[in-house]
């Protein structure tokens, strides 16, 4: 059986969710009072601790999350932007155990 189609698949769905995620980062970055923002964000991040994303990839999640927001507050940062120290808590991943913890923004 070819799983190349498979593998592609799995590729695209990890990619638009990173794509997903960095716009919502980004958001909240630009607007860290943003309940909606700060929403968003929470509700991106739970894929890259569900159990559907441990069946797509053996990438950690938690890892891919905080290297995009290292990323973006970079980006951010570099453009002049600033923000306060909120934070943003991961979700508990679907299977009952823990994830990384509270990120910082």
């Amino acid at each position: 059986m070819d799983t190349d189609c498979y593998e592609k698949l799995t590729n695209a769905i990890i990619i638009q969710a990173v794509k997903d995620f960095r716009i919502a980062y980004r958001r909240m970055l630009r607007d860290p009072e943003s309940r909606e923002a700060a929403g968003e964000v929470a509700r991106q991040s739970r894929f890259f601790v569900s159990d559907w994303y441990a069946t797509l990839t053996d990438l950690d999640g938690s890892m891919l999350i905080n290297k995009i927001m290292e990323t973006e507050k970079q980006k951010f940062r570099e453009k002049g932007g600033r923000h306060g120290e909120a934070c943003t808590q991961l979700p508990e991943r679907t299977d009952g155990t823990e994830c990384a913890g509270v990120l910082p923004l």
